[in-house]
C-alpha cells in the first residue's frame, strides 16, 4: 500500500483511531480511474468499502454518536474526484463501509459505517447523519 510521495511525505491524513494504517486520499481514486481506463479498456468497475474510520466511544450519547460531519466530507470529497474526469472506465457501484462496525486486525474497536450498531441494544441499526445524507446528494 503506498502511503507516502516519492519524498516520503504522507499522501493523506490518517483516519482516525485505527490500528493499521487507513490514509485518507480521495485524489487516489481519480488515479486509479484513470490507469484502469488507460491500461484496460474501459472496465466496468465496482469501488467497495469506501469510506473512514472513527474510533468506537462507548462513552457518546446516541445523539452525537450519530453525528458524523467527517465521513460525510469524506464521501463529498471521494465523489468529487470520480466525477472530476469523465475519459476512464464507467463506475457502475460505490459501496460505501458500513455492513458491520468490525476489521479483521481491529475486531470491534472501530466504528466503520453509515449505520450505527447499537451493541447494548440487539445490534440495532441506526442511520447515522451520513446516511441520510448519501442518497439525497446522489438523487441531486
Amino acid at each position: 500500500m503506498l502511503t507516502e510521495n516519492k519524498n516520503g511525505d504522507p499522501i493523506g491524513s490518517q483516519a482516525e483511531g485505527n490500528s493499521i494504517l487507513y490514509i485518507i486520499y480521495p485524489q487516489g481514486v481519480k488515479k486509479l480511474l484513470e490507469f484502469m481506463n488507460k491500461n484496460y479498456r474501459n472496465p466496468i468497475i465496482y469501488i467497495t468499502e469506501n469510506g473512514i474510520t472513527e474510533p468506537k466511544d462507548n462513552k457518546l450519547g446516541l445523539d452525537a454518536a450519530l453525528k458524523d460531519p467527517r465521513r460525510i466530507e469524506n464521501n463529498l470529497r471521494h465523489l468529487f474526484w470520480m466525477n472530476a474526469n469523465e475519459e476512464w472506465s464507467e463506475l457502475e457501484r460505490i459501496f460505501p463501509l458500513g455492513s458491520a462496525d468490525y476489521e479483521s486486525v481491529d475486531g470491534y474497536t472501530l466504528r466503520f459505517g453509515l449505520y450505527y450498531i447499537d451493541y447494548n441494544n440487539n445490534l440495532t441499526r441506526i442511520p447515522k447523519e451520513s446516511a441520510k445524507w448519501l442518497p439525497k446528494f446522489v438523487k441531486g
